[in-house]
Order: structure tokens, then C-alpha cells, then sequence
């Protein structure tokens, strides 16, 4: 199976409207029918991932399916393998990798969260080599980078900028471009916040932070801008059994947020940062299906059908609403160089906020133009 350089994954990037329309994080219902062949080169990989052209996967007279059947585009950040992932469905349809360890330009050593913004950008935390990447068609051969971290484990963007967890740090930045030696917009602290990791943004712009270590412990902080002060609330896993809890990352879906705890090794879901209607996920008295460390999870745009980077057990796992087992994905039996090795992320979709289209306005010659 393939793996790509980043002017080639960027070359996916660019032209994934082109060939469907479908855009990263859009998912519909439904399972895939049969595996695709495997690749062989960019266009072929292109197809395998996203499907036919749209147009003809409505044509009865090309009698062409789509085998993938609408399933979610994901981001894996494989960080044994130091390199990220880019497949479709829980079956690994049309897998591509693009990285390989090390050091420079196109190389990652430990990376942690993955993040595609409102433009498909991707970003990736590489922690090992205390910086952030960003891979779009608009950077200079197709790569930006910012340097001078402290091991950072989360990125986050929406339409106020680029959020990076600086772990060892112990703070979370915000900035408004990628690059080496920009002044910070933001930085923000917490008394109780150390080592911060993975990142998450709702539909309002708020911010999510998994932070602590283990030992001894960790916390869940939420914090927004309330007429221009900074609000915070924190959450230390009271009402949760067990006396452990190290939150790796957290979504939120409709109403709800749900977290993975890698200290408890499991899967919670809450109604807010006061921990009511707190549930635990029971997939994991099943033996076949306890987590191991489990470091990532993502949700899909419908917010009924979850991803789990369950980093001990080295796959990825697929959950629906009640806590069923979908599926889950090590790598393609056929290919041994595309096992996952310690996942610790996967992007699916995210609510974060993009900024208002601009609209036109006449410029007193009957002319329209964007309004700056």
C-alpha cells in the first residue's frame, strides 16, 4: 500500500472536490459493499479514497459503485510509525500514509493530534520534534511548520486561529498563522492545568483541553471568551467509578460530550463540565473489545458513530450511540507495513466555527466587490 509525499497527499487535498464533491468530515450512512483494489498511484488513490466522480456514480449507464458507500474520511496519527494515515471507513478503504520518522521535511517522530481545519488543512502536533506542521496546497512546497514547542500533544484551528497544546510547557497558545517566531495572540493558563494534550472545539468556539498526567491524575477544562474575559470550568472525573481517570481526548455530539479516559481505560459520556448524566460505554465487559490506553477518538457529522485510537491494542475502533462495536481496523492483512503502531488520534469532523463568507457590495460603479 501506498505512502505518499506531502506535495502528493496535497494533491489529494486539493482535488478531493473535484473528483466527488465530498468535503473532509462529511459522512452518510450505510457500510461498504466489498474492498477496493489497492492503489497504485496518485489518481488511483484519489478514487480509491473519495469514490467514483460524483456524476458518474449516478449514471446508471456507467453501472459503477461507489464500495466505500459514504464513509467518513479519517486522519490517523500512527506516531510508532511516525506517519499519519488517511483512509476511509473502518475497513481501510483507499489507505494512504504520508511521513516517515525521523526529522525534516516530510518526516514526524512521535506525532500526536491530528487536525484538518474549515480550509483542509492538516495539521499534525509533532511532538518529538517540538513543533507543529501544516500540509495545504497554499504553503510553500506544500509544508509550514513552527518551531519552538515543548513537546506539544494538540492542535486545534477554527476561525480565531490555531490553538497548540505546548505540553511541557504547561500552558495552550493560540496564534494566527504557522510560523517560526510569531508573536502568540493568546496564552492561556490554568492553575490546576498541567501538561495539556489533546484539543477539541465545539460549534461555539469553545475549547476543550485534556490535561494531567499519570500519576497522579488529570482533568477536563473548558474555556471561552465572555465578554472579553477569559471563563474557565474544570471537570476532575468526580462521580466516575474507580479511582483513576487521565482524559485523553474529548468530543462533543448534539448536546452531549463523550471522552476517552486512558487512565480508566474506557469510553464516558457526560451533559456537561459539572459531570451529570454521566454513562460509561459497557462494550468493554466484553473481553474482545476492552480498551488498552486508549489516546484518541473522533465522531462523524451525523454525531451517532464514533472512532476510538485505542493505542494499547494498536487499532482503531468503531462505536454507534448505545455502545455497539462497529468494527475495528489493525491494518490490511494483505500489507504488513500498513499495521497501526500506537495511535493516538484520528480527525474525522469537528463543529469548530469557520469565518463568515464575505459579502459583496457595489463600489459606487455599479461593480460588486468583497467587502474587506
Amino acid at each position: 500500500m501506498p505512502s505518499v509525499s506531502p506535495s502528493k497527499l496535497l494533491t489529494l487535498l486539493l482535488l478531493v472536490t473535484l473528483t466527488t464533491g465530498t468535503t473532509f468530515g462529511q459522512a452518510t450512512e450505510g457500510k461498504p459493499k466489498k474492498p477496493v483494489a489497492q492503489p497504485t498511484n496518485t489518481e488511483q488513490s484519489i478514487e480509491a479514497l473519495f469514490g467514483p466522480n460524483e456524476e458518474e456514480a449516478k449514471d446508471p449507464a456507467t453501472e459503477k459503485v461507489d464500495p466505500t458507500n459514504g464513509e467518513p474520511v479519517m486522519f490517523i496519527s500512527d506516531t510508532d510509525n511516525g506517519r499519519v494515515v488517511i483512509m476511509q471507513g473502518i475497513k481501510g478503504y483507499g489507505y494512504t500514509s504520508v511521513g516517515l520518522p525521523g526529522y525534516g521535511f516530510g518526516r514526524f517522530l512521535r506525532p500526536a493530534q491530528v487536525w484538518v481545519d474549515y480550509q483542509r488543512r492538516l495539521y499534525v502536533a509533532d511532538s518529538g520534534n517540538n513543533r507543529v506542521v501544516r500540509m495545504d496546497q497554499s504553503s510553500d512546497g506544500g509544508w509550514a511548520e513552527m518551531e519552538g514547542f515543548s513537546s506539544p500533544m494538540g492542535v486545534a484551528a477554527d476561525k480565531n486561529g490555531i490553538y497548540i497544546a505546548d505540553t511541557k510547557a504547561n500552558r495552550v497558545v493560540l496564534i494566527d498563522e504557522l510560523q517560526t517566531g510569531r508573536d502568540f495572540k493568546e496564552v492561556l493558563t490554568h492553575s490546576q492545568m498541567t501538561r495539556p494534550g489533546s484539543l477539541w472545539l465545539d460549534g461555539d468556539g469553545a475549547l476543550y483541553i485534556c490535561a494531567g498526567e499519570d500519576p497522579p491524575g488529570g482533568k477536563l477544562f473548558k474555556t471561552w471568551m465572555d465578554n472579553g474575559r477569559r471563563r474557565w470550568k474544570v471537570f476532575d472525573g468526580e462521580g466516575l467509578q474507580g479511582s483513576q481517570f487521565l482524559p485523553s481526548m474529548l468530543v462533543t455530539a448534539g448536546r452531549e460530550m463523550l471522552f476517552v479516559d486512558g487512565s480508566g481505560q474506557r469510553l464516558v459520556e457526560m451533559r456537561d463540565m459539572e459531570g451529570q448524566r454521566l454513562r460509561e460505554f459497557p462494550f468493554r465487559r466484553i473481553r474482545e473489545w476492552r480498551l488498552s490506553r486508549p489516546q484518541g477518538m473522533a465522531v462523524d457529522e451525523t454525531g451517532k458513530r464514533f472512532f476510538i485510537a485505542d493505542s494499547g491494542n494498536d487499532r482503531i475502533l468503531e462505536v454507534d450511540g448505545s455502545g455497539k462495536v462497529l468494527g475495528e481496523f489493525f491494518g490490511h492483512s494483505q500489507d504488513p507495513t500498513s499495521v497501526l503502531r500506537n495511535p493516538t488520534s484520528i480527525f474525522i469532523y469537528s463543529p469548530a466555527p469557520a469565518p463568515e463568507p464575505e459579502e459583496d457590495e457595489e463600489d459606487g460603479k455599479g461593480k460588486k466587490k468583497k467587502k474587506k
